[in-house]
């Protein structure tokens, strides 16, 4: 295993001015909304739901300028769009007429087609430029990988030798690097990998848990793996297989990697010392740099091609620029705070705003 070094940069220019958010309302008679994904359009996806006790998801869709569209279920009440392609062809799941939850590829117009599955319900959770879909059907007691051709035709993904669950979750722009989770003999968790041919490589043999963060155009991986002591290591697992920590991460601090660029810079939070974490930009040879915040508790959430980082700094939404200069990105009218979780090739940041109720908004 590779271990970056751990010299920390940090960079400290001031904010730039407030830049105003864009309302993703719900669909009628519904309280709360959330962004799930974002494409280059400005379409964004995700669910509204109702102020219950229950988390009662519907499938909806909105424009770069906050236009909203309440997505079609298969006859069911429910359903949650969690991932979209660049000419607007949306994934996830939703219920059918029997109440069973399944998933489902929603067309741009918004026609929703079932995905052919095998178990007693499924659910898709990304898609590539290619079409290429992938996901889990779930039987009583294990989840099993799937993955969907542009035609419709449904493969499942092999797991681990000897074990059982398997979930994919993340798929290149080109549909030829699959991310995903897969359980040993014993019941533990691993990162794994498909290729193209659905080949399975374990991305932490030595048993460590983890999750999948997000992939690269290249098949780069990121996520996180938590350690015997129980604290969260930062990691990249290069196409050849390498593995590297990514730096100020090592016990006893934490971290966690949240996005990647086509270029392999990552984003994430540090914790070096429990007392609040710090945005952080690791380089393509691991190395750190604490993006400007005057308070803890920052973190970058998402990275675009050209370096532009989405996030939250002191209690509101951030963007920041390739050298650091940061745009405060302010909660929308009557609430108190804000977070930026996604951001596309232009720039435009996707994410949530919170007071008594929460909605997910739109930063140009």
């Amino acid at each position: 295993m590779g271990v970056a070094a751990a010299a920390i940069t940090v960079l400290a220019p001031a904010a730039n001015a407030v830049a105003g958010p864009i309302e993703l309302a719900p669909r009628p008679g519904d309280t709360y909304s959330g962004a799930e994904a974002i494409n280059d359009r400005g379409t964004v996806v995700g669910e509204s739901y109702p102020r219950d006790v229950r988390i009662l998801y519907h499938p909806m869709k909105w424009s770069a300028k906050g236009s909203v569209t309440a997505l079609p279920t298969l006859g069911g009440a429910l359903g949650q769009a969690v991932a979209i392609d660049g000419d607007d062809v949306v994934v996830g799941w939703a219920e059918d007429a029997q109440g069973a939850q399944r998933a489902v590829r929603w067309a741009a117009d918004g026609t929703v087609t079932r995905l052919a599955d095998t178990g007693v319900s499924s659910n898709a959770s990304a898609i590539s430029d290619t079409g290429r879909i992938v996901g889990a059907s779930y039987d009583d007691v294990t989840s099993h990988a799937l993955l969907w051709e542009r035609d419709g035709r449904v493969r499942e993904l092999p797991g681990l030798p000897g074990g059982g669950s398997a979930f994919a979750d993340k798929i290149t722009p080109d549909g030829r690097t699959i991310a995903g989770a897969a359980a040993d003999a014993a019941g533990h968790t691993h990162l794994v990998r498909w290729d193209e041919r659905g080949r399975i490589t374990d991305l932490t043999p030595d048993g460590e848990y983890g999750t999948v963060a997000g992939i690269s155009r290249d098949g780069t991986i990121i996520g996180s793996t938590t350690l015997p002591g129980g604290n969260s290591v930062a990691q990249r697992w290069d196409p050849s297989g390498r593995v590297v920590t990514l730096g100020g991460t090592a016990a006893p601090s934490s971290g966690q990697a949240m996005g990647i660029s086509d270029n392999g810079t990552v984003v994430g939070l540090v914790d070096p010392d429990f007392g609040g974490s710090y945005a952080t930009r690791w380089d393509r040879a691991g190395r750190p740099t604490y993006l400007p915040s005057d308070t803890r508790n920052a973190t970058a959430h998402a990275i675009n091609r050209s370096g532009t980082i989405a996030g939250q700094a002191e209690g509101v939404g951030a963007r920041w620029a390739p050298d650091g200069t940061r745009t405060r990105l302010d909660p929308l009218p009557g609430h108190t705070s804000a977070s930026a979780l996604l951001i596309n090739s232009r720039g435009l940041a996707a994410g949530m705003s919170y007071g008594d109720i929460w909605r997910g908004a739109i930063w140009g």
